[in-house]
């Protein structure tokens, strides 16, 4: 909090920008859908397709459902964009600020803006392993059970419970050793493989269950924070929603939009701000971060390699 609030215009002022760049336009195009009788409809859930008469809901039911998730999930896209930049925005921040300089709104966008292609082939890495992982134990899985045939299944069972153990703890490894690669990719000026390298280098340096410990409070800290902000807007849709359909789907965008914008101008920088001082921490631990920056404070923009 000490960084966010020494330099809040590269922070909360980035963040609110950067938000308000994605959100505006995804929350219109949001309203838009819920004004339609579609969107407004699939976002009633007590709305019966099959009441227009037609005697065949099924087509109905795919629009006004299609129409629906649009609208509701609309402004939830500025998330995935807001997820991405914001962490670079932090990094550049504290990177700066244990040096003992303060950035500015301007620098620290034009300082970010080279790495975001690295960042965003970081999370391409992560997300396709991910995906990989995730499809060869659902496959286990599925050839578990195909192969257990008429029998009690015993053995499939295990094989399930197995795999989601597996699946857990892959997780949380995977959650910790690759938490420093987007600020490795701004601090360190590295790519995204040689980032994801670093990253698992670095954590392999003891620390393991103390970053974990810290990421999970600060993801609950966020948690509740982000849900008691947004808490008075849910309950305004609530008492709305029986006024008609239209307003309560156009409040549910409201408050989806609403709780982006909590998200990534309060409750994001503050995540992201854990996870670079966490890395600037583990460097200091174990590679004399700090000696480093002693001997080179008189110099000019000393980089963090």
């Amino acid at each position: 909090m000490t960084a966010v609030r020494a330099n809040a215009a590269a922070t909360i002022g980035l963040a609110l920008v950067t938000t308000a760049v994605v959100l505006v336009p995804l929350t219109l195009l949001g309203l838009w859908f819920a004004s339609t009788p579609s969107g407004a409809a699939g976002l009633d859930p007590t709305f019966d397709p099959s009441a227009d008469g037609s005697g065949d809901p099924s087509g109905f039911a795919a629009t006004f459902m299609g129409g629906g998730v649009i609208a509701s999930f609309a402004p939830g896209l500025a998330v995935y964009v807001t997820a991405l930049l914001l962490p670079l925005f932090m990094a550049v921040v504290v990177g700066q600020g244990v040096q003992g300089r303060r950035i500015g709104l301007g620098d620290t966008a034009r300082a970010a803006r080279g790495r975001i292609l690295q960042a965003l082939g970081v999370v391409l890495l992560v997300g396709l392993a991910a995906v990989v992982l995730g499809a060869l134990l659902v496959g286990g899985v599925a050839v578990a059970w195909a192969t257990s045939g008429r029998g009690d299944g015993s053995a499939a069972a295990f094989v399930t419970f197995v795999a989601v153990v597996v699946g857990v703890v892959a997780f949380v490894l995977f959650s910790v050793r690759w938490a420093f690669a987007v600020t490795i990719v701004v601090l360190e000026g590295a790519g995204p493989v040689r980032a994801l390298r670093r990253s698992w280098q670095l954590t392999r340096k003891r620390g393991f269950w103390r970053i974990l410990g810290i990421r999970l409070l600060t993801a609950i800290v966020v948690g509740i924070v982000g849900s008691v902000l947004t808490a008075p807007v849910g309950l305004v849709v609530g008492v709305i929603a029986g006024a008609s359909i239209t307003s309560a789907a156009w409040m549910f965008v409201l408050l989806q939009a609403v709780s982006v914008l909590v998200q990534s101008v309060l409750t994001t920088p503050f995540s992201s701000g854990v996870d670079s001082l966490l890395y600037v921490d583990q460097r200091i631990r174990y590679e004399g971060l700090d000696l480093a920056l002693l001997q080179t404070q008189q110099g000019h923009d000393a980089p963090m390699t």
